[in-house]
């Protein structure tokens, strides 16, 4: 599966089938899956990541939000994995879920080799690194 996330009407038969009743801690609509996209590619931005090395990268996301202990039961929730092409997001995978009162819903950016070579090698950048001693001028 591959659907573009402005595809609405896609978007929604797919959550439909994958949540059947379930809509109150589940993700429902194709904006809450642009949100989750906005979010990952605000944590690409932040990790200096150059746009044309973005496509690949893959945020997994759980719907809902921590559970107070009152709740005796786990909350049905939809996890979802949207890539990052070269033209925007997708849709790659969903599945129905649960989350259990005091538990955190999971939520993951996975970056390609490439992209994390380059996220490593601009945090170098911030910082100096020890040089051996013979080197130093004191």
């Amino acid at each position: 599966m591959r659907v573009n996330l402005n595809a609405d009407e896609k978007i929604t038969a797919i959550l439909v089938a994958v949540n059947g009743k379930a809509s109150s801690h589940a993700y429902t609509t194709g904006g809450e899956l642009r949100a989750v996209a906005k979010n990952a590619e605000a944590k690409l931005e932040e990790l200096n990541i150059p746009r044309d090395l973005r496509p690949g990268a893959v945020m997994v996301s759980e719907s809902g939000e921590k559970l107070p202990n009152r709740y005796k039961y786990q909350a049905t929730t939809t996890i979802v994995s949207v890539e990052r092409g070269s033209a925007g997001w997708f849709l790659v995978a969903a599945k129905r879920s649960g989350l259990w009162p005091n538990r955190e819903p999971y939520r993951n950016l996975i970056l390609t080799s490439a992209q994390d070579t380059a996220a490593v090698e601009r945090f170098r950048a911030q910082y100096a690194r020890p040089v051996p001693a013979q080197m130093v001028n004191l």
